[in-house]
């Protein structure tokens, strides 16, 4: 059954649902409209001046509609559209991870075989190539769900469930931190432990509901093919080949427990990911990671972790990419102060990744937040290095 013919079964079965529902019909929500826009100025010490951005930023518009029903149930859909100008060399956290004397000796202990492959798990490639991309638009997100007692089911372009129910550590800002960003202003990162290779792509997910502190979800998505504002989950560039997966099967297990008389709350998240590949190229396999994820909160402290492993669809095991992320935070009083620390090894690129951060934020009012951070990342190719460094500013404005 082709994801068309998924895609019109739901549909026909929210008309089905809100004819059923329609003499107890409780509350007609009026439409949620919000807009978020950001902005990052950066000072940046790096060795390659070209691959750093001193101004990067976005604007979202989301728009949001349900349907309440006497008997429990509830329809509605969400539609989000995002502009972004990014690092020219690296939106959507994908790109040429450029090393000033690319070495290109074979080594027994890396995939990094010709031709060059990029990696599913980050959408990096160590290569000489060079992209230089303006200011684009995504549709983020656009699916319609229902909600009853049994769950949560969706269909459309949005997050998978391991995206939804991972568990992930502090930022030092929300949107340049050094760890799987969204802006970047410094082009050299390769820490990415989030367990998503499909971006926005079309989806079927269902989400039961939280029983006892835990919650599962499954997602199916067709192709991995969308452009996100976070992740490009198929950027094809001449010469380097991509894994091009599909049929992509993610499935994700949380667990939440406040500790009243500790005052601690505990939220720990596993997912894991399968899918296959339709590459021509030799070598591509079946995709599998595994995520691993941990908050803890008390107080004014929040300290959190995240884990990625990941076989980058390599078949040979040569070409496995394992990141972790890990950061704490401290609220004094409108204030947050945050430090967070990221490594990765993506044997596919035969590249080893660190990053760290410092920063501090404060919301000025309730529609805007402003946070200063000092960050760092560094990345290593066999013997060749490259690494920058420098002071942040990002301002948020929301609306709703």
């Amino acid at each position: 059954m082709t994801f068309r013919k998924w895609l019109s079964g739901f549909t026909a079965g929210f008309v089905s649902l809100s004819g059923l529902g329609s003499n107890a019909l409780a509350e007609d929500n009026p439409f949620v409209f919000s807009v978020e826009a950001v902005f990052s100025g950066a000072i940046v010490n790096a060795e390659n001046p070209s691959y750093t951005q001193p101004f990067t930023g976005e604007i979202g518009l989301k728009l949001e509609k349900e349907h309440y029903f006497d008997n429990g149930v509830s329809v509605g859909f969400a539609s989000e559209i995002r502009a972004q100008g990014d690092n020219s060399k690296r939106q959507t956290f994908a790109g040429e991870l450029q090393f000033n004397a690319l070495n290109s000796t074979i080594n027994d202990n890396s995939a990094s075989l010709l031709p060059l492959r990029r990696s599913p798990a980050t959408g990096l490639v160590a290569a000489m190539g060079e992209t230089d991309d303006g200011p684009y638009a995504t549709f983020e997100q656009g699916f319609a769900y229902v909600k009853a007692g049994w769950g949560e089911l969706s269909v459309g372009r949005d997050i998978g469930a391991a995206t939804r129910l991972d568990a992930r550590a502090p930022r030092v800002l929300k949107y340049s931190s050094p760890n799987s960003s969204r802006l970047n202003p410094i082009a050299f990162s390769s820490v990415r432990a989030r367990n998503d290779v499909t971006g926005p792509s079309a989806k079927l997910t269902y989400m039961s509901p939280r029983l006892i502190g835990f919650r599962a979800g499954a997602s199916f998505t067709p192709e991995a093919n969308a452009r996100g504002i976070d992740f490009d989950a198929s950027r094809d560039v001449l010469g380097i080949a991509n894994a091009n997966l599909k049929n992509v099967v993610e499935a994700g297990l949380s667990f939440t427990h406040l500790f009243r008389e500790n005052d601690l709350r505990v939220r720990i998240g596993v997912t894991g990911i399968h899918a296959e590949t339709d590459s021509i190229m030799n070598g591509f396999s079946n995709y599998e990671s595994l995520g691993l994820g941990l908050e803890v909160e008390k107080g004014f402290w929040r300290l959190g972790t995240q884990y990625l492993d990941s076989n980058n669809a390599i078949d040979s095991g040569l070409g496995d990419y394992t990141a972790w992320e890990t950061g704490i935070s401290r609220e004094f009083s409108d204030w947050t102060v945050t430090a967070e620390y990221g490594h990765a090894i993506d044997e596919l690129q035969a590249v080893k990744g660190e990053n760290w951060g410092v920063g501090v934020s404060k919301p000025l009012n309730n529609n805007v937040n402003v946070g200063v951070g000092y960050i760092s990342t560094k990345s290593k190719h066999f013997g060749t290095e490259i690494e920058g460094s420098g002071a942040i500013i990002e301002l948020i404005v929301r609306y709703e």
